[in-house]
């Protein structure tokens, strides 16, 4: 989608970072913005979303903004870009969490 401002983001939900399509696809498209909101557990070491999500973003050059469902077994948000976080949060628990704000000038690079 594209935004009142001009800029275009891709939507990826959930795992689609760990696969070629849609992720990579957009990429390839030359989408530079991208929104996430996941659900996944923090159990499995490959799969924090902190760590998963900054590797994704840095690798691709891109800026993503991510939102990861809140429990006792889920959490880590937050804003990167090129893998450069901006703001993050991690607090797995089953209360509110502060809203992810932060500055991203221009494309990622």
């Amino acid at each position: 989608f594209t935004t009142k401002f001009g800029e275009t983001f891709g939507m990826v939900t959930c795992a689609d970072l760990i696969y070629s399509h849609p992720a990579l696809d957009l990429v390839r498209l030359g989408v530079k913005n991208f929104v996430m909101p996941l659900a996944w557990s923090s159990e499995m070491a490959q799969m924090q979303a902190l760590a998963y999500a900054q590797g994704w973003s840095l690798a691709n050059k891109v800026n993503l903004v991510f939102a990861n469902h809140r429990t006792s077994k889920e959490s880590g948000s937050g804003i990167l870009v090129s893998g450069t976080p901006v703001s993050q949060f991690y607090h797995p628990a089953n209360h509110a969490a502060p809203v992810q704000v932060g500055e991203v000038s221009g494309s990622a690079t």
